[in-house]
């Protein structure tokens, strides 16, 4: 009897062992496999989102390159003068015709990728049509910019580019309207870097209810499978996640901002978070075999009831083998991993932390976590407002620089997690990052050739815009005067013409270096486009700074260019606008200082004038 009695008593502490060691087990599984997971499938959305809107910004580029070249065919001075003639009534409209042509052709043979261009009046009269239409209705076109266009012919698409033709007073006298190929777009939608093989990127244009009108890249099944998620597509916003009901896909999608076009990438379920998938199945084998490995011994080591004192050592070694196995996988993650109190001392990290920070665990300890940031990036409040989120949300993901050991700056992308006591306190933040510098150069270097011109490497027209703008304000805060000098090259077309337009560029580098050497300190310039230059000034005591500044800008563009071994001989007729004399903002100011340059031209060039007296100074 008391056999059985021990027998059963001995079957009782070892089930509820077993049990025990079952929940402890699934429940330290969960919470260490779970939170991995999801922020695995986190970082991998977030990246294939980044990739997306890069190259999302890559399109918007190229499409905003073709609208360039179509304000660079409007900004022709002698055409458009001509086309005034015409609108005034003082030139016939085949003379027009056969001035504007050759000069139109000969731009264009040297764009493979423009198919087709119009120049037409302020009527709307086609003046020249040069190229091949691929069927694309032009007749009704009054806006300006750039858009994607469908073609008659099968899966066809264009891009429409533009641009308005003005006279001196800003009316509008003509429009040109370019049809580019679209060779290079479907080039971009090619899956490369960012994206696996098994990705599809492609274009639709969606109308404001959230329905597929056109697509680009497309079989016809993204637009199947969209359909379903019209709400969705209706108010649709950047970096967006859309499941497919079939869930077998991932939709990312990003407007563009040109018209209604979305950037689509249609990725695979089990590649898009295949990366996840696997550490979950590694860390939940590793797990299941943990709690395979403790009931065993238990079911071995608590059977004779006697034996008790040894069971419990052998328990508190299985322990101590778990706690190793848990301690050499946060050891070797990849990902850098920081615990620290909820007062962000540093109680543990790893050895991705050492390698990324450049400290040695030992260094670390006791440290407070926030003494490794930038302190010249001025974090303080950002670390009051992570510890608010924290307190309310207990997570927090965004970017953080910290400065390495040897005093270099690292921004990390971070993601912070809270570990409550059972009375809901702070117990621990568990910190996870990694080193994004890397990203950050590439971010950068594509925002470098944003806004550089290519050929000259100084600021582009869109680069010089914002610049003026910047300083225009700074200019109005401190109540100061400064000046926009519009420069047009005399005598460049000559040089095209003789010498050929590898000539020409290679004098236009040369004149840009010459600018460069010849303004001041506090001065800028840029190209905004053919042979024409803007220079702000800095802040001017007196208006007539200006004057002299323009006249050292002529006199050195006077002296002769030495290219291909030939002595080239130019000149500069300059515009000059004053801040706030003239105008208050860039565009005006911009304006009237381009009139100011036009009139220099006509009272003989190599000259200045100013816009606010049109005077000619030598």
């Amino acid at each position: 009897m008391r056999e059985c009695q021990i027998d059963r008593c001995r079957q009782l502490i070892l089930s509820i062992s077993l049990v025990g060691i079952l929940l402890t087990g699934t429940l330290v599984g969960l919470s260490s496999a779970l939170p991995m997971f999801f922020s695995a499938r986190e970082h991998v959305e977030n990246a294939a989102l980044d990739s997306l809107e890069t190259r999302a910004e890559a399109i918007n580029n190229l499409l905003d390159g073709y609208q360039d070249i179509a304000r660079q065919f409007t900004s022709r001075t002698e055409i458009r003068r001509k086309l005034e003639a015409y609108q005034a009534g003082d030139l016939s409209f085949d003379t027009l015709v056969a001035y504007t042509r050759p000069r139109l052709k000969d731009p264009m043979s040297k764009l493979p990728e423009l198919l087709f261009m119009r120049r037409t009046g302020q009527d709307m009269d086609a003046i020249v049509s040069l190229g091949h239409n691929p069927g694309v209705d032009l007749e009704h076109v009054q806006d300006t910019g750039v858009n994607i266009l469908p073609t008659p012919a099968a899966e066809g698409f264009v891009i429409r580019a533009v641009g308005a033709i003005t006279d001196d007073s800003g009316r509008r006298i003509g429009l040109d309207v370019l049809l580019f190929s679209a060779e290079r777009l479907r080039e971009l939608l090619l899956s490369g870097r960012g994206f696996s093989d098994q990705a599809r990127l492609m274009l639709v244009q969606l109308s404001a209810d959230g329905r597929v009108l056109a697509s680009l890249g497309d079989d016809g099944a993204v637009v199947h499978l969209l359909s379903p998620h019209q709400d969705a597509l209706a108010g649709l916003q950047p970096r967006t996640l859309i499941h497919t009901q079939d869930k077998a896909s991932r939709f990312l999608l990003t407007p563009l901002r040109v018209g209604n076009w979305t950037l689509v990438a249609q990725l695979p379920r089990s590649d898009l978070y295949a990366k996840a998938n696997r550490q979950l199945l590694l860390t939940s084998g590793v797990i299941l075999a943990m709690m395979l490995l403790g009931l065993a011994l238990t079911h071995y080591t608590l059977s004779p009831l006697i034996a008790r004192i040894t069971q419990q050592a052998q328990r508190l070694e299985e322990s101590a083998a778990e706690l190793r196995l848990s301690a050499n996988v946060f050891e070797h993650a990849q990902e850098a991993i920081i615990v620290t109190d909820g007062g962000l001392r540093i109680q543990r990290s790893n050895r991705a932390s050492s390698d990324i920070l450049g400290y040695s665990p030992v260094s670390l300890l006791n440290t407070g976590l926030d003494r490794l940031f930038d302190q010249a990036a001025h974090q303080s409040d950002q670390v009051e407002l992570i510890l608010h989120t924290l307190n309310r949300d207990d997570a927090w993901q965004g970017e953080i620089a910290y400065r390495h050991a040897d005093g270099h700056i690292i921004p990390t992308l971070q993601t912070v997690s809270v570990v409550r006591d059972d009375g809901g306190r702070v117990s621990h933040l568990i910190h996870i990052f990694n080193d994004i510098t890397n990203a950050k150069e590439n971010e950068r270097r594509m925002q470098r050739l944003a806004s550089q011109d290519s050929l000259t490497g100084l600021p582009n027209r869109a680069a010089q815009n914002r610049h003026i703008e910047r300083q225009l304000q700074l200019a109005a805060q401190q109540q100061q005067h400064c000046a926009l000098l519009f420069i047009d090259l005399d005598n460049f077309k000559p040089v095209n013409d003789t010498y050929g337009h590898a000539a020409g560029d290679q004098l236009l580098k040369a004149v840009a270096r010459r600018l460069q050497h010849a303004i001041r300190a506090e001065d800028s310039v840029g190209r905004i486009g053919g042979d024409e230059f803007l220079v702000l000034t800095g802040m001017l005591e007196r208006p007539e700074e200006a004057d002299i500044i323009a006249a050292k800008l002529i006199e050195h563009l006077l002296e002769p260019f030495h290219i291909n071994e030939h002595s080239i001989h130019i000149g500069a007729s300059i515009g000059i606008a004053h801040f706030p004399d003239d105008a208050t903002d860039a565009q005006t100011l911009t304006c009237l200082a381009d009139q100011a340059m036009y009139a220099a031209k006509k009272q003989g060039r190599n000259r200045f004038v100013r816009a606010a007296h049109m005077l000619v100074s030598q």
